[in-house]
């Protein structure tokens, strides 16, 4: 079997060039992968239990909420504001954007600490680092994992040689 890895936005292209290829049969052996696809298809046979939608704004609402709790200054009317269903969904972006670019809790710690002229930023930046840390921590107990997480999981398992066979 011949597992062909292409860019999210080639698979039906280069499927349809296998197709055209081989005369309208099939691909005869061959299978058109994304990254995303094929780390759910050898990350689904171990029955991951992924968090939904729903169930990560959950865990993001309750990092937020116990991050503002440890904040002094967060009055009524910000704890409003920042639990609103629209913010959560701007954090669940910039959750998953910041797993996609490995950026942790403590980078973000480290870089607000090197701010010196910009006291609302290096507020921002701890306070964001706050949350995430919050969030990954309850991602951890859940005992879920969140999709952002598949294609570093499949990557680890590629690496220590536990996904293919030497062929």
């Amino acid at each position: 079997k011949c597992i062909m890895i292409v860019p999210d936005h080639y698979s039906y292209e280069t499927e349809r060039k296998f197709v055209e290829f081989f005369g309208g049969i099939g691909l005869n052996n061959i299978e058109v992968l994304t990254l995303r696809r094929m780390s759910i298809n050898f990350l689904s046979a171990k029955q991951q239990n992924h968090l939904t939608a729903p169930g990560k704004i959950m865990l993001i609402y309750k990092a937020v909420s116990a991050a503002c709790d440890e904040l002094l200054n967060v009055k009524d009317m910000d704890i409003k504001l920042i639990t609103s269903m629209r913010f959560l969904d701007v954090m669940s972006s910039l959750i998953s954007e910041m797993k996609r670019y490995l950026i942790t809790p403590e980078i973000l710690f480290e870089k607000a600490n090197a701010l010196t002229d910009n006291k609302t930023l290096k507020n921002k930046l701890i306070a964001l680092s706050n949350v995430l840390e919050k969030y990954l921590s309850y991602v951890e107990e859940s005992g879920c994992t969140d999709s952002e997480d598949d294609l570093f999981h499949l990557a680890n398992r590629i690496e220590n040689g536990t996904e293919f066979d030497e062929n």
